[in-house]
């Protein structure tokens, strides 16, 4: 009976379309294709499989109404956005699957619904923090743009939570990636998505919106309309329906006509469990009271694991290191990564969350960084990178101290825990301190050289002196003597070089205006370099003073212009001479030469820009070096001497230079609160003899001391010998009526000329002495009070004499 009433409902709706009574009239379609629009990725509605051919439900349907109605199907796949777009602008005759809305009426005609359609809210298994659509509020969510859905979590006033993407599959997978608190898509989608591809996400709460699922056509398509209703009844008739459901939803979700016939045996199972409980009630109240115990009990413990959770992320992210985790399971994405990976890396939680090291950083920095991620999981222990360079968004490139850990579960390695410090500033320290031992170091070095080999000088100037004295005028010797003595002064050059490279030169240091001093070399610049070049001055006026030596500034200004124009060569090109002022807090000063040892405070500048070749980093490491130089012929210590009597003048320097791109040093002196020096007279050395006096000579070199009395004596003076300060003190005293003038070497054992000196002067306030050394000092006022001179090492018969001219009370009385 039934299979008849059933095959006349089929008859009836046949004849009622026209199917079998009478012929039908020319239709919408007129014989040509149906274009069906079918979203590309809505399984297991509707998707493209991986062959890219259409399938799901909606296709299976829409083939078998096809089937039915002799309609020729032609399926068009595209996004959500693009299916309904050309649906809306008539490029598509019907859509397989639209869900009914008031608003969509508007420009469609739906069906008779064939599929209720329950949306749900989806979670992370094992996250407590939503349970039903009311706790949304605060958190962000998935969902598919442009759809119901959509619209409809727009309407409760969730628009700053939502996150829309380009379909609700994308939608389920980022949720289970953790890009997202929640996600709005199709319960039945949903749990088939989460099953076949293994999702660890759960619905929460009930259905969050229903729908009624039909074919839409265009508006008007009459014709069309009722094919498709027509096809529809008659697959419900005919069960085809049902197999086509069940093959689709049979594993989640029971056929909705078979309702009653579970209802009545949920009956009679709850029937016969009801009477079960009845007969074991008493053990049930027992069972009760120890399950209201036990879940007591599982809920503090639960909140103790809540707890202990909440303390670990609040230390991971008070903690002053970067902390990051890796997923080995899922191509090593991120999992962790806490609020100081984000100030030191420069990316944010969310942009990096699911996402792996090739997406922020260069392949060959990402290839190293997944190198170490799997040797650390195949050898399961820690690794420990000790220095990685990285290019930060947020602080440029920055040196890493890192250490990863494997952590292993039942299955295996879960997660690789990363641990990064930034070490570039305790870096950058140690490069500094290595420079400056470096420089302290060459520069005891060549103040000790220079020592011992102004002495050397001393005595062979000396001797070649007397040798000069003692030939007779046009004695074939004398053009020997006269050259020996010029390489001598040539030598004692070297080694004022190597005083100042060591910070040990002789300067006369006053109050200085810098654009003025730069200024006075400005024509012998201009004659000093290639006509080619350009020298471009910029002298900032009313500078504050310096305090330094004008002669070693212009010797400072001179090598750096020189350097500066052959950095050019042959070529045109410029260079930029410019003074001016600048305030250098304490965040600079790492920028600075490592051997600059300046602190933070007001600086005059000296900035020397050329447009040259510039320089590698590995030459800029080394221009500071003695005699090191990429020209073909060096001509001596160059740029060490510099850097030398900027160490002398409490000066720093920055260079910024690359190849192709030119060079800048620019050199920071501190600002000086003193006065300009008031000019005094300088006494005259007329080169007459003194008077005959009597000098006591110093010095513990036997050669020095021997050819300075031989020099003495034979200018008219008597002279008394000491070999050390503390001879010179007992000398001094038994013979002081006697001495005149005191000679005495800065350097000698036992008791040194400094010490001698101020003995002598506290014995007797008018002793007249004068210091030697083939070291420098700055100036006369850091000696002793009373000094009468300072003669520096090595000496010409002329120097000596003058010194001890212009020393001598005698002269006083001329003056």
């Amino acid at each position: 009976m039934t299979t008849l009433l059933r095959a006349l409902r089929i008859l009836a709706i046949a004849c009622f379309s026209g199917l079998c009574l009478v012929p039908a009239p020319p239709s919408s379609t007129g014989g040509r294709k149906v274009v069906v629009g079918i979203n590309r990725d809505f399984p297991p509605y509707e998707y493209l499989d991986a062959k890219g051919q259409p399938e799901g439900y909606d296709i299976d349907l829409m083939r078998a109404v096809a089937e039915l109605e002799g309609l020729d199907l032609e399926f068009r796949a595209d996004t959500w956005d693009g299916t309904l777009s050309a649906f809306r602008e008539g490029r598509v005759d019907v859509l397989a699957g639209l869900l009914h809305s008031k608003a969509r009426e508007a420009f469609a005609d739906f069906s008779t619904p064939h599929l209720v359609v329950h949306y749900a809210i989806f979670v992370r298994n094992g996250d407590l923090r939503i349970q039903d659509a009311s706790q949304l509020k605060g958190h962000r969510i998935l969902v598919e743009r442009q759809s119901q859905m959509h619209d409809h979590l727009r309407s409760l006033g969730l628009d700053s939570e939502l996150l829309p993407v380009g379909s609700e599959p994308e939608a389920l997978r980022r949720l289970a990636s953790g890009e997202a608190d929640a996600a709005a898509a199709p319960q039945l989608e949903g749990l088939g998505l989460a099953k076949r591809e293994h999702l660890t996400i759960r619905t929460a709460g009930g259905p969050l919106m229903t729908r009624q699922l039909c074919f839409a056509t265009r508006k008007g398509d009459a014709d069309l309309l009722s094919k498709l209703n027509t096809g529809l009844a008659i697959l419900n008739e005919t069960g085809r329906y049902a197999d086509i459901y069940k093959a689709w939803f049979g594993a989640l979700q029971p056929d909705p006509r078979t309702g009653a016939l579970l209802i009545r045996r949920g009956l009679i199972v709850l029937a016969a469990v009801c009477l079960a409980l009845i007969l074991l009630g008493v053990w049930n109240r027992s069972l009760s009271r120890k399950v209201v115990r036990a879940t007591a009990q599982l809920r503090q413990a639960n909140q103790e694991i809540q707890d202990r959770e909440a303390f670990l992320d609040t230390v991971i992210e008070s903690l002053p290191v970067a902390i990051f985790g890796k997923d080995p399971r899922k191509g090593y994405v991120f999992t962790l990564w806490n609020a100081r990976s984000e100030e030191m890396f420069g990316l944010p939680r969310q942009e990096v969350l699911g996402r792996t090291d090739y997406d922020f950083f260069p392949k060959e920095q990402a290839d190293f960084f997944r190198a170490k991620d799997e040797e650390v999981v195949r050898e399961g222990r820690p690794v420990e990178i000790q220095e990685e360079r990285i290019s930060s968004v947020s602080l440029g490139d920055i040196t890493l101290h890192t250490r990863k850990v494997p952590l292993f579960d039942d299955h295996g390695p879960a997660l690789l825990l990363g641990i990064s410090e930034n070490i570039t500033e305790r870096k950058t320290m140690e490069e500094a301190l290595r420079q400056s031992q470096k420089l302290e170091s060459l520069g005891i070095l060549a103040g000790g050289i220079a020592h011992d080999f102004n002495n050397l000088l001393t005595a062979i100037m000396g001797n070649l002196g007397l040798a000069e004295l003692h030939t007779p005028e046009g004695h074939p010797a004398q053009p020997f003597l006269a050259n020996a003595q010029a390489t001598s002064l040539r030598a004692a050059e070297l080694t004022h070089q190597m005083l100042a490279y060591s910070g040990k030169g002789l300067f006369v240091v006053k109050p200085v205006d810098l654009s003025e001093t730069a200024g006075d070399m400005a024509s012998l610049l201009k004659v000093s370099i290639s006509k080619k070049i350009t020298l471009r001055f910029e002298f900032t006026p009313y500078l504050p003073r310096i305090q330094a030596d004008p002669a070693q500034l212009q010797q400072v200004v001179m090598n750096l212009v020189t350097n500066a124009a052959e950095a050019i060569g042959d070529a045109e090109g410029e260079v930029r001479v410019a003074t001016g002022l600048a305030d250098l807090e304490a965040a600079q000063l790492p920028g600075l030469h490592p051997g600059s040892q300046i602190p933070a405070g007001r600086y005059v500048t000296l900035r020397v820009t050329d447009s040259g070749i510039g320089m590698a980093p590995e030459v800029l490491s080394r221009i500071f070096d003695p005699f090191f130089t990429t020209k073909f012929s060096g001509r001596g210590l160059g740029l060490s001497a510099m850097l030398g009597i900027l160490r002398a003048h409490h000066a720093g320097i920055s260079i910024k230079s690359q190849p192709g791109a030119g060079t800048e040093f620019c050199l920071y002196f501190p600002v000086s609160d003193q006065p300009p020096d008031a000019e005094k007279p300088r006494p005259v050395y007329d080169g007459l003899m003194p008077d005959l006096g009597t000098v006591l000579v110093v010095e513990d070199e036997p050669d020095v001391r021997q050819s300075t009395v031989a020099l003495l004596r034979h200018a008219g003076y008597e002279v008394l010998e000491a070999w050390d300060g503390l001879e010179a003190c007992v000398l001094y005293r038994q013979e002081r009526a006697r001495i005149d003038l005191v000679l005495m070497d800065l350097t000698m054992p036992k008791m040194d000329g400094r010490t001698a000196a101020a003995e002598i002067l506290s014995f007797d306030p008018k002793a007249r002495i004068v210091l030697t050394s083939g070291f420098q000092i700055l100036s006369a006022e850091h000696a002793p009070g009373g000094l009468a001179g300072f003669l520096q090492k090595p000496f010409q018969m002329e120097d000596l004499l003058e010194i001890l001219h212009l020393a001598n009370p005698s002269s006083d009385q001329q003056s």
